[in-house]
């Protein structure tokens, strides 16, 4: 049975996350079903039969999923939207889907001691506690996600500053305050491998094969174990110190707009949920 229009464009634009925006393998096979489910509880054939009427039936199928996840397939929708709206193919406005309020989410914020605490962590000179060091500023100073912070490269950072590449193909450079970037030059000082990737795993070997990249999952452990060093023992991870961040933005007047570019949201109610939170 020959495709319809919308699995075509459907197709193509999965193509595009795993080629053009790197995208995992489990990213576009979750898309991937998001969007079947979609195609399959509606019937739709072409682009503008994708209207409100059809997307809000969907929702309300939707109902018997966990917030997030109906969040998750409204969000795949929404992107496949701005895909077609990116190649002029005439359909629904992607902010015209609105996502669902969640009621248990909220931004967890740190008292002034531990934040000064966790400041002071990792002050050794090797280079593992220096990594570990400009691992912390960096997540405290730019509210980078770990995702963009494992897939730094060593020439990634030039000029004082960081090009990082977030949730769509669009590069963005980021300037460093001073006190992560002297963190991240102490780190580079000391490291005599060969390999590109800007935080490696030091407890292996370094040879000329294999990938000694730190994993999100290291780094989540990274974070922990600075925290537990010392006297911390609620849970910190690289998401709460990207949400200590953006409480500091709109604690110091920073608008909703300049955060949303900040933090790299694509639309502006996930950064709300911070502003939310703020008041």
């Amino acid at each position: 049975m020959p495709k319809t229009e919308l699995e075509s464009l459907k197709d193509a634009y999965l193509s595009s996350i795993a080629t053009e925006q790197g995208k995992s393998k489990k990213t576009v096979e979750n898309y991937t079903r998001y969007l079947d489910r979609f195609f399959s509880n509606t019937q739709v054939i072409h682009p503008k039969d994708i209207t409100i009427p059809i997307v809000e039936k969907y929702r309300t199928g939707l109902t018997v999923l966990k917030t997030n996840t109906q969040n998750y397939h409204l969000t795949a929708l929404r992107r496949l939207l701005d895909y077609l709206k990116k190649h002029q193919v005439s359909s629904l406005e992607p902010e015209m889907i609105k996502l669902t309020p969640s009621t248990t989410f909220s931004v967890q914020s740190m008292s002034p001691h531990d934040v000064r605490s966790l400041l002071q962590a990792s002050q050794g000179k090797d280079v593992k506690s220096l990594r570990d060091r400009a691992i912390l500023l960096l997540f405290f100073r730019t509210g980078m996600r770990v995702s963009e912070l494992c897939a730094l490269d060593v020439d990634s950072f030039s000029d004082n500053r960081l090009v990082k590449y977030g949730t769509g193909v669009r590069a963005r450079s980021v300037l460093l305050p001073t006190e992560a970037r002297d963190a991240l030059c102490a780190y580079l000082d000391v490291r005599s491998d060969p390999h590109k990737a800007l935080f490696v795993n030091n407890g292996k070997r370094f040879s000329s094969e294999g990938d000694t990249r730190l994993s999100v999952r290291q780094v989540e452990r990274i974070i922990k174990q600075c925290a537990l060093q010392v006297g911390i023992v609620s849970v910190v991870t690289p998401q709460r110190l990207r949400s200590l961040y953006a409480q500091d933005l709109l604690k110091n007047g920073a608008d909703v707009g300049s955060v949303q570019e900040l933090l790299g949201h694509q639309h502006v109610a996930s950064t709300k949920v911070y502003y939310k939170n703020n008041k």
